[in-house]
């Protein structure tokens, strides 16, 4: 104590004589001391904290320099142990921190107080301090507040117990932590008990015990934390140590408190000599972590290296970790060189980032290096300039930059590290699937080829990797390297799984092993047959025409030159002729079934048989239409959607009755109903010539033919065979090519040949195309254009695409551009980034057609890939580019490409459907329809619906179209608004002021909605996860309809049966039962529209006076008597005697019924509620009655008319019955929760989740029957007696001589053996009928 007390007497006499201190300049060695001037006219005891602290420097500043013994014995604070630290309580530990320091503790006193009564507390307050020996002063900081400043620091916390328990206190503050006191807790007291119910008295006391538990537990960790944080500040190295540790236990309650310190927690990582930089560099990364500043919380994780645990399952770690494996994942790709994408994004952002990072750092040098020559006292005009050697700087660091990217890795070692305790994790936990995940994504084949080595189910694991490696993978040269690796594994493993290998060399494009594959599973057990026979079926879903070609010739290289003559039979008597059986070897009759079902003969006859039996097409929607449509669009319109709606049904009833309206159709709307056959007709590939043959040339086209019927029937013939034509075929449409010059004629032959040859690969039909499309004829041509693309669909021929950029470069048609630019997206489909740089070429062109080339390019080859980058780049064309079609086509695009994840696209273009551009909106919706086709996704129809009542009428007509797309097989149940959508079509096409273009679009759409007989769907996404080419390059011509209407057709490459077909052994369809457990309403039919039968008006009853009544009677009674008077005379009076009881009631009887006047007036009463109807049958029948008397005609109608009026009284007694019960309520049975099917079944996509088989049948699935399509079957036992489905046959209307007969109009017969009575209820009979007729 008294060497403060003899410098504070020393600063006394220097303030008393001492007016100014100078501030003397100090040599360049000497340290820098700062100094400030006392402040004038201020008293000593006024002297702030920074005064004293300023006077103090001085006083240092003017003595000698102490010995090194002193400076160590007064300066230093003592060692503190720190291993007291860890044995004591938070609140001792802070006791022995603060040991000889000064503290301060703030009392906040009741508002009510006065500050007399303040001062006159605490003075009270002093004095028990002093007499519990704690040094303390006073003074008043505010008016209500007092400071007590405490010398010895660790006895501030005995006086803060002691205030906290005062009821004077409002609020305290100990090292910047404020805590309420009584006061402030008494008036939350008197708040809540202003209303003393037992309610709020009970939630009162809930408050009162929060309150102090939260005070109580913010108390200790607040005083914990003040300390810790303050522990950061000190020199010992021991202290910032432990501060660290503690405030990584708290970070995740008190981040928000540590984040003010955490720049001096950087300095501590950043200290090279700091012995725990990597403890610093994680306590860091937390706490940017909690601030949501990621990049920055991933960096310092990195820099903790082995502290960061990826083994631990917190929120943290398993943030940061999914954070560094997105990096990681960049990075890879940002190595790979194949990926130009990934080069132009690593020149643009991680170059410039380290150039800019890189130039900074010299920059401050050489401000440095200014400085110091400054004070050399160097010439300002010999000093460097930074900024002449800007560009030359610049020049030299990218130099240095681009040499350290090439000899050095980008990915950082302590990331890969990361990465590499992440898979040591889920190694260690057996979660392979996990690893498979992150080592697909990071391309880590090491990683991905140990997963499948070490885990116990190989087989599942490598079905797993398959199918992610097809969903997610996006870059096609490493998926491939992926499924290279798979095979490799599946070829060497014991537990081969055939199904995930064929699959994978369907992607490597290697056929001849797959049927390798397929050969020895053939030579197994009967489960191991059916598995290679359910793996031939699906790779006939999935495969193009060129890899089933190949797969034909390894089987049998004669059986494919063969099959044109079995598939395609010119005569129909061709299947009474018996077969020739030849001698095949064993091995040929065990690939025959297989032959059958990759040449597709069982798939195409299955699904026509499943189509034709379960056809439900209203046929009265298209009546409706018909009768309402007068223009010829229309007329068009509707026979498109004919043939749609009976895709593959093979019912053509709608053509053939109404053969004189079809006839109207001129010029291409003749060769558009003409090509609706091969629609309707799609698959009947044994009949399709002798369909077509009235169409069909016979040698050669007249010179006088227009040619549209023609072209017409070779286009169908093109689409009945679609994807899988035969030679045969192919012979005839070369032929007729090569010898016609009709452009009509040609246009229909090219379209033929693409369709039927899609995905074929054969370069000898391309040749004739390719002649046809440089003769420049622009009607040929274009179908030239788009025919060569679908024979090379997916193949990316370099050669052709040169030649067809050459053609649409030097063409003046635009017809001819528009088939090529469609060409060159079909060539590229399925290519991913090895079409990139087509697509770059095209986009850069200045024709817009040929842009829009390059935008159908990327929707093509990035098909159902969703590819964020393409989705951009196809976004940021559809704001950027100057041409319309470009626009919509980019817009359009999108659907293609997120076509994997429908849920996704509404987000995408909901922004886009507002636009002011119809094209943009038009885009946006098909976008949405092609996208989400058949998912029935709310968010897309919420979108679409405003667009139906655009004011632009073409939009009006995507939104139409894109809505039946969402819709297709959807009924009230799973999508309320099909109801109302079906009533808006129907009003649109009957509305006279509706623009023919919204016609167009709401007749398709009514198609699309019942398309195949409501038995087929669109799906680009296959059954086994695969992009569906035929489906994908379908939809594509299909948009392009809005040019070339005869291209709609093209929508049925893309129709799908939505069926579940079950298959024995022997590949026959056995009767078999499905279990759908739903309700049957849920996924039922849509019901029929019921025709609205015309009212026939009510005849009026012809007034009839009085007198005449009377008259008329009067004349029938004396008929009567003349009448009887005439039969006396002919019989004997014994006879009339005799027959008085018997025969005149029965004459009485027929005179009632022949004349109804007498019994209408006796008889009201009983035949009051007879209809009027009735009452003219019984008037019509009064004449025969009373024609010819004493006929047997007579005798007859008699009887005849009386029982017509008692079934009529009946029918009315009846009538009233069903009344009555009406106003009863009804007893409503309650529907059943499940439903059964037969085979063949039409089950929905939806629906497929909740089918099963049932408990109690013979057979068993090869695999899971949720899957749909055809399911091969195995039987549980072989003697259960197995019957089939009975084959129906196409309704195929051949030629008068063979059509079903008319039939008779009714008639009376009479047999005369029979007894009279039974003649005449044989008479009553056939009436009957013949009214029902």
């Amino acid at each position: 104590m008294y060497i403060i007390y003899i410098r504070y007497l020393m600063l006394v006499f220097c303030l008393t004589n001492t007016t100014a201190v100078e501030v003397e300049e100090m040599p360049a060695d000497h340290p820098q001391v700062y100094t400030m001037k006392p402040p004038v006219n201020k008293h000593p005891r006024d002297y702030t904290e920074a005064d004293l602290q300023g006077l103090f420097d001085q006083w240092e500043a003017n003595d000698d320099p102490l010995d090194p013994d002193e400076i160590e014995g007064w300066r230093k604070p003592p060692p503190l142990d720190l291993n007291l630290l860890k044995v004591h309580t938070s609140e001792q530990a802070s006791r022995i921190i603060k040991k000889d320091r000064e503290m301060k503790l703030f009392v906040k006193f009741d508002p009510k107080m006065s500050r007399a009564e303040i001062d006159d507390l605490t003075n009270i307050w002093l004095m028990r301090f002093f007499n519990n020996h704690i040094v303390s002063k006073r003074r008043f900081s505010q008016e209500k507040e007092v400071e007590f400043l405490f010398i010895e620091g660790s006895q501030a916390w005995d006086a803060y117990h002691f205030v906290m328990d005062q009821d004077e206190v409002y609020e305290v503050m100990l090292e910047g932590n404020k805590y309420k006191g009584k006061a402030q807790l008494q008036c939350i007291r008197l708040f809540l008990c202003v209303n003393n119910t037992i309610v709020e008295l009970v939630f009162y006391g809930i408050a009162l015990i929060m309150v102090d538990i939260t005070t109580a537990v913010m108390l200790n960790t607040s005083v914990i934390l003040g300390g810790f944080t303050s522990l950061l500040d000190e020199q010992s190295v021991a202290l910032q140590v432990y501060a660290l540790e503690n405030l990584d236990n708290l970070v995740p309650s008190f981040w928000h408190e540590i984040a003010d310190c955490v720049s001096r927690i950087e300095e501590l990582y950043e200290d090279e000599n700091f012995p725990r930089r990597k403890l610093a560099a994680l306590l860091a990364s937390k706490v940017y972590y909690y601030l949501g500043i990621y990049k920055e919380a991933l960096k310092y994780a990195l820099y903790a290296e082995e502290l960061f645990d990826v083994k631990i399952h917190s929120e943290y770690s398993e943030t940061i970790v999914a954070i560094a494996i997105d990096e990681y994942i960049k990075l890879r790709n940002v190595e790979k060189q194949s990926e130009r994408v990934g080069q132009d994004w690593r020149k643009n952002n991680y170059d410039r980032d380290k150039v800019e990072e890189r130039r900074a750092r010299i920059m401050k040098q050489k401000i440095k290096a200014n400085r110091n020559k400054r004070k050399l006292n160097i010439k300002k005009e010999e000093l460097e300039k930074p900024k002449n050697d800007e560009e030359e700087d610049r020049k030299n660091i990218e130099a240095a930059l681009d040499k350290d990217c090439e000899s050095e890795a980008i990915t950082d070692p302590r990331l890969e590290a990361v990465i590499n305790r992440m898979f040591d994790r889920c190694f260690a936990e057996c979660e392979f699937k996990q690893i498979v995940g992150i080592a697909l994504e990071t391309r880590r084949i090491d990683m991905l080829n140990k997963a499948l080595i070490e885990s116990e189910d190989t087989v599942e694991l490598a079905t797993y990797c398959a199918k992610c490696a097809v969903q997610f993978v996006q870059n096609r040269t490493y998926r491939n390297e992926v499924f290279h690796h798979l095979v490799e594994l599946c070829s060497s493993s014991p537990l081969l799984d055939y199904n995930t290998l064929c699959q994978c060399l369907l992607y490597l494009e290697n056929p001849q092993q797959a049927v390798d594959c397929l050969k020895k599973m053939l030579v197994g057990s009967k489960e191991s047959i059916l598995a290679a026979y359910q793996i031939a079926f699906d790779l006939f879903d999935s495969a193009s025409h060129q890899y089933l070609t190949g797969m034909l010739k390894c089987i049998s290289p004669s059986e494919v030159e063969e099959k044109s003559d079995k598939t395609n039979v010119e005569n129909s008597d061709s299947k009474n002729k018996p077969k020739e059986e030849n001698a095949k070897s064993e091995e040929e009759l065990q690939l025959e079934p297989l032959r059958r079902i990759l040449s597709g003969e069982l798939t195409i006859f299955a699904h026509m048989q499943f189509l034709i039996k379960n056809n439900r097409a209203d046929l009265q929607i298209l009546k409706n239409i018909k009768d309402t449509v007068r223009s010829s669009v229309c007329h068009t319109a509707t026979v498109i959607a004919n043939g749609i709606m009976y895709c593959g049904t093979t019912c053509d009833d709608f053509l053939r009755n109404n053969v004189d309206w079809v006839s109207k159709a001129n010029n291409w709307s003749k060769f558009s109903a003409v090509a609706s056959l091969g629609v309707i007709h799609k698959g009947h590939e044994t009949e399709a010539t002798r369909l077509l043959e009235s169409y069909l040339p016979k040698d050669v086209v007249s010179a006088t033919s227009s040619g549209y019927l023609e072209a017409g029937g070779f286009y169908a013939l093109g689409l009945i065979h679609a994807g899988h034509g035969n030679e045969t075929l192919f012979a005839r449409l070369q032929r007729e090519l090569n010898s016609t010059n009709n452009e009509v004629l040609r246009h229909g032959l090219c379209l033929g040949f693409g369709v039927a040859a899609l995905g074929s690969l054969r370069a000898d039909l391309c040749d004739d195309l390719r002649t046809i499309l440089f003769q420049d004829e622009a009607v040929a041509a274009e179908a030239a254009g788009i025919g060569i693309g679908l024979i090379l669909a997916g193949s990316l021929d370099y050669e052709v695409f040169k030649e067809m950029y050459m053609c649409a470069t030097d063409t003046q048609h635009e017809k001819i551009q528009r088939g090529i630019c469609v060409g060159i997206a079909c060539i590229a489909f399925g290519r991913m980034e090895q079409a990139n740089s087509w697509a770059d070429e095209l986009l850069k062109d200045q024709n817009p057609i040929l842009r829009r080339a390059g935008v159908y390019t990327l929707a093509m080859a990035y098909c159902g890939s969703g590819n964020t980058n393409v989705v951009g780049r196809l976004l940021h064309l559809s704001v950027s580019d100057v041409n319309d079609d470009v626009r919509r086509a980019a817009v359009s695009s999108i659907g293609f490409v997120m076509s994997r994840n429908p849920t996704a696209c509404p987000q995408l273009v909901s922004l886009l459907m507002e636009s002011y551009n119809p094209n943009l909106r038009y885009g946006a919706a098909i976008a949405l329809g092609v996208s989400c086709i058949a998912s029935g996704l709310r968010e897309a129809i919420a979108l679409l619906e405003p667009m139906l009542d655009d004011t632009v009428n073409y939009v009006r007509q995507g939104a139409l179209i894109a809505m039946a797309m969402v819709l297709m097989q959807h009924n009230e149940c799973t999508a309320p608004k099909v109801k109302d959508f079906r009533e808006k079509l129907m009003k649109i096409i009957g509305d006279k002021h509706e623009d023919v273009i919204s016609k167009f679009g709401a007749i398709i759409a009514h198609g699309l909605l019942d398309a195949g007989g409501r038995n087929v769907t669109v799906s680009i996404i296959g059954r086994n996860e695969n992009v569906s080419m035929i489906t994908a390059i379908g939809l594509l011509v299909f948009l392009q309809s809005w040019y070339w209407f005869p291209l709609a057709h093209f929508i049925s490459l893309a129709l799908q049966p939505s069926c579940l077909i079950g298959l024995n052994s022997d590949l026959k369809m056995p009767n078999m039962t499905f279990i759908s457990n739903a309700k049957p309403s849920t996924y039922a039919y849509p019901p029929q529209i019921v025709e609205k039968q015309a009212k026939n008006p009510e005849k009026v009853v012809a007034a009839v006076l009085s007198y005449t009544h009377k008259s008329r009677r009067r004349e029938r009674e004396k008929q009567a008597k003349q009448q009887e008077q005439e039969e006396k005379m002919d019989v004997d009076e014994a006879a009339v005697n005799k027959n008085k009881d018997k025969d005149v009631p029965d004459a009485a009887a027929t005179a009632t019924q022949a004349t109804p006047a007498i019994p209408v007036e006796s008889s009201t009463p009983a035949v009051e509620n007879v209809p009027s109807v009735d009452k003219n049958v019984a008037e019509t029948a009064e004449p025969k009655a009373a024609a010819t008397p004493g006929d047997t005609t007579t005798t007859t109608a008699a009887p005849a008319t009386t029982d017509t009026v008692a079934t009529t009284t009946s029918a009315a007694a009846v009538g009233t019955g069903d009344a009555e019960a009406e106003n009863k309520p009804a007893v409503v049975e309650p529907e059943p929760t499940f439903d059964t099917l037969n085979n063949p079944a039409r089950v929905t996509k939806l629906q497929l989740k909740v089918m099963t088989m049932p408990d109690d049948s013979n057979f068993i699935p090869i695999k899971p029957i949720t899957h749909g399509g055809i399911i091969l079957m195995n039987e549980k036992s072989a003697e259960v007696a197995v019957d089939f489905v009975e084959e129906v046959k196409a309704n195929v209307a051949l030629g008068d001589e063979e059509a079903e007969p008319t039939a008779p109009s009714p008639f009376d017969y009479f047999i005369e053996n029979e007894s009279n009575g039974q003649n005449q209820e044989q008479t009553q009979t056939d009436n009957t009928s013949a009214a029902t007729q």
